[in-house]
């Protein structure tokens, strides 16, 4: 083989590899590059999911809060017919299922893993129990208790709703990002 025919083939056979190589690296930048979109897009859908259920969770809070408070003022502005004509059985059942409606509230806060509210909503869980029970206490033994203290419970209950807001909206703001 002489020389000019040699240089040819050594020349076509840089040429292959080179174009090989680049072919090869290219692959493989481009594998590179498709995973890591991938995984952008897959890291994007679950914060998106996420940011979803914790809205989710965030209205649950506030509508139950809202269904307590709601059914706290139907009970202190019926009070005076409680004491007067005391608490039929019926109407501790209906009550009772009005408060029971809406147990979820402190384990949605607790799923949230924010200490503030998970304070601020057991604060007015506890609270709301104990408007329960003053209510039921009073329905059992048929006594006639201070109205201030139905009043002082219930006042305490607003406050505590207050807060739950205030928590629910320092929560979504510090998380809206």
């Amino acid at each position: 083989m002489d020389k000019e025919t040699l240089n040819l083939l050594i020349g076509g056979g840089i040429g292959f590899l080179a174009s090989f190589l680049i072919t090869v690296a290219t692959f493989i930048y481009q594998s590179y590059d498709r995973n890591r979109k991938r995984r952008w897009d897959l890291e994007d859908r679950s914060h998106a999911s996420r940011k979803e259920v914790i809205h989710i969770r965030l209205d649950q809070i506030e509508q139950e809060a809202a269904n307590i408070i709601e059914w706290a003022n139907n009970i202190f502005l019926q009070y005076p017919l409680y004491a007067k004509e005391g608490i039929s059985e019926e109407k501790l059942s209906e009550l009772t299922s009005g408060y029971l409606k809406n147990t979820q509230l402190i384990a949605n806060a607790i799923m949230l893993e924010d200490k503030t509210l998970e304070d601020s909503v057991k604060a007015f869980g506890t609270n709301s129990l104990d408007l329960y029970n003053w209510i039921a206490e009073v329905s059992i033994s048929g006594d006639k208790r201070n109205k201030q203290e139905v009043a002082d419970i219930y006042d305490q209950l607003r406050l505590d709703y207050s807060y739950v807001l205030k928590c629910l909206d320092g929560y979504r703001v510090k998380n809206s990002s």
